[in-house]
């Protein structure tokens, strides 16, 4: 299959990827053009995104803690046994829409390269849903 690629019929790596044949993994020809393509392309925009991910997630708990857990001076319920709301802490809501913008870019790229094709991936559509149900989190 490989040896009848060309530059119409599709690109190597979909004819790498499509093989069935397994031991084609194991050619070091094959693993030499997978390593650049990881490290020439993938790497850094994977690494950005799993510390953009991991400062999202930090700062999503601070915010609970500091909103909700830790600050003593906000009772939580009335003396009618309504609970009370504490004011948002602006801060971290800034943070955690920053963190929420890079998914934003990055998967809208995806969507305006691959068009509707984009939403036959249900993964992708759990993207949307994770950002948007973001961005509605820090409106209310």
């Amino acid at each position: 299959m490989i040896t009848n690629v060309s530059e119409e019929s599709g690109s190597l790596m979909e004819a790498i990827a499509n093989s069935e044949e397994m031991d084609i993994f194991e050619e070091e020809v094959i693993q030499d053009i997978i390593e650049y393509k990881w490290t020439a392309y993938a790497q850094n925009v994977h690494a950005t995104g799993c510390i953009v991910h991991i400062i999202y997630v930090m700062m999503l708990i601070k915010y609970v803690q500091e909103t909700f857990l830790l600050e003593p001076r906000y009772e939580n319920n009335q003396p009618d046994g309504k609970r009370l709301n504490p004011p948002a802490h602006i801060y971290y809501l800034y943070i955690i829409g920053g963190c929420l913008v890079y998914p934003l870019i990055y998967d809208g790229t995806q969507a305006m390269k691959q068009g509707m094709q984009y939403f036959e991936d249900p993964w992708n559509t759990i993207d949307i849903g994770n950002i948007t149900l973001g961005f509605f989190n820090i409106y209310c």
